[in-house]
Formats: structure tokens, C-alpha cells, sequence
């Protein structure tokens, strides 16, 4: 079962460590939870691990690294509070609620997500694919930096056909998805997958903003999914034209480090809001089971 990281921080250390062993002692409750006696304890679990929520009884902190907050509190009905003298079960509710409304909401035009991880064999295109059949109507788009040849010498030939009018930003793209479409009854979705290395064309933001014009005006998805590899983007601006940029990784302190490295490399980029796009996940073998994901979505997980 899925489970929101969160942290708990306030004076009231006996009050957080019986709300902490209450969610942590509840299989039912999606919450796993943590206590911070002090701010720099918070700071410094943070470098190397993600929180999706941090539960505070102060206003004197107000963010951290872009964590969404809810704040405790001794009235009632205060909004982005949560009363403090209730259940624990009735608090556990509020949280996941809150967290919850932050699922992917599919808009008019489609909602573009990215799924890339500087972490190697994390499950990246396996999510790719569960993300792209969890819509009704989606389009698999495979970017990844070397990929692997296809026994399918059609499925070849659409590959490097498909890059091509991408950097040539040639309508006849819209052709290499309708020949890829009698796969649909298999997969489920479209799809769109580089066949030889991406490196071998020129992309840029350019393209892919001509690329997201088309598909809008042409042809109507709910969802068009990105598989991509770190070369295909040329910096991470290109990843501003994604709706949310979903990075999977593994537990191992290794993927922590790597994790930790790309992930300042985006605050640096805050101003521009990109931060607040990205969602991290760590993934065990068995968050790819049947349903999994389709939990994951729709708590606001993903």
C-alpha cells in the first residue's frame, strides 16, 4: 500500500511522537510519519530525503524547500489548519484529504507529464507505460538516450521516421502515431518511440513546444506521457513544458545521493516555478502491481 512521507515538528514533542505512533501504527492510514524536535533536524533530513507534507504547530515556519504545510491549531475552522484537539483518525483524514487534491487533474487541451530520474532501472518506463493505461486516451512518447533496436523492422522504421519530423517539425508526425495505432488494442495507448539514439537530431524547446501545438490542435489527448532520458533535454527548462515532471527512484542511499544532486539542481531553477512541478517517488517491486498505480494517482501520490 502506498504511503505519504510526512513530518511532524512542535513544542509539543509527547503530543507529535503519539500522533506519529498512531498513523505509523495503522495500515489503513496512507501515512508514514516522522518526528523533528528541532528545525535543524528538519533541515538536515531533508538534504537527503523528500517529505510530501509537514505538519507544523507555528506560523514561525512557513516553507521549506517547497514541502507543502498544514499547521496545527486550537480553533476550529481555520483555514490550512488542522484542529489540534480531535481524533488522531479524524487528523490522518484531513491530511490525506489535503494531500490528496494535488492528484493530476487532466485539463482541456491534455495534461503533459514527464517521467524522468537521474537513478538507473527505478522503473521509469515501466511507470511510463502504467501511466499512459491508466488514461482512457493517451500517447506513449519514448525518448530515452540509447535505445535498444527493435526485432520489428516497422516499429524501426517508425522510430527514426518519428525523430526526424520532430526535429524537422514536419506535420507528418501525426502519420508515425497513426501507424503505430494498430498496437493500441495491446498497449492500450499510443505510442511514439525513438528507435535510434536521440542525440542524432537536434531537439530543442523549439521543437517541442511545435510538437505540444499539433498535438493540441490535431489530435486530442487526455494525457501524453514522456519516457525520457537526461539527453533529451538540452537544460532543464525544456521540463517547464510539462504540466508535472515525475522522477521515480530507489531506497538505497546511492539513489539518495543521486536524487539529492538533481534535486537542487532544479531549486535553482525555483523562480521559474519548476520545483513545485516535480514529484518524487520511491518505488519498491511491488508499487507496480495491478492497481498500484491507479491508488497512487488518484490519492494524490503521483
Amino acid at each position: 500500500m502506498f504511503s505519504y512521507k510526512i513530518g511532524i515538528y512542535g513544542s509539543d514533542l509527547c503530543y507529535s511522537v503519539k500522533l506519529m505512533e498512531y498513523f505509523n501504527g495503522h495500515e489503513d492510514i496512507p501515512l508514514k510519519a516522522s518526528v523533528f524536535s528541532t528545525w535543524e533536524s528538519v533541515s538536515e533530513y531533508t538534504r537527503q530525503n523528500n517529505l510530501d507534507l509537514l505538519v507544523l504547530d507555528s506560523e514561525s515556519h512557513k516553507e521549506k524547500d517547497n514541502i507543502p504545510v498544514l499547521y496545527l491549531s486550537e480553533q476550529k475552522n481555520v483555514e490550512n489548519h488542522i484542529f489540534k484537539y480531535q481524533s488522531a483518525e479524524q487528523i490522518a483524514k484531513h491530511i490525506t484529504h489535503f494531500l490528496g487534491q494535488k492528484s493530476i487533474s487532466t485539463k482541456e487541451n491534455g495534461v503533459w507529464l514527464a517521467v524522468y530520474s537521474p537513478v538507473g532501472r527505478c522503473g521509469k518506463t515501466t511507470l511510463s507505460k502504467c501511466l499512459s493505461r491508466y488514461f482512457e486516451n493517451s500517447l506513449y512518447v519514448g525518448l530515452e538516450d540509447f535505445p535498444s533496436d527493435s526485432s520489428d523492422e516497422a516499429a524501426q522504421k517508425n522510430g527514426e521516421m518519428f525523430l526526424y519530423y520532430l526535429a524537422s517539425m514536419n506535420e507528418k508526425i501525426l502519420e508515425q502515431i497513426s501507424h503505430g495505432c494498430e498496437k493500441r488494442e495491446v498497449m492500450d495507448f499510443d505510442s511514439l518511440t525513438a528507435t535510434v539514439c536521440y542525440l542524432e537530431r537536434r531537439i530543442t524547446d523549439k521543437n517541442y513546444k511545435w510538437f505540444k501545438k499539433i498535438l493540441s490542435e490535431k489530435r486530442h489527448y487526455s494525457a501524453v506521457i514522456f519516457d525520457m532520458g537526461m539527453a533529451a533535454f538540452a537544460s532543464l527548462d525544456t521540463l517547464q513544458l510539462f504540466d508535472r515532471i515525475i522522477v521515480p527512484a530507489l531506497p538505497d542511499e546511492h539513489s539518495k545521493k543521486k536524487l539529492s544532486y538533481f534535486s537542487e539542481l532544479v531549486k535553482k531553477n525555483g523562480d521559474k516555478g519548476l520545483a513545485e512541478k516535480v514529484k518524487y517517488i520511491t518505488f519498491s517491486n511491488k508499487d507496480f502491481e495491478e492497481g498500484s498505480i491507479k491508488e497512487m494517482i488518484e490519492k494524490g501520490a503521483i
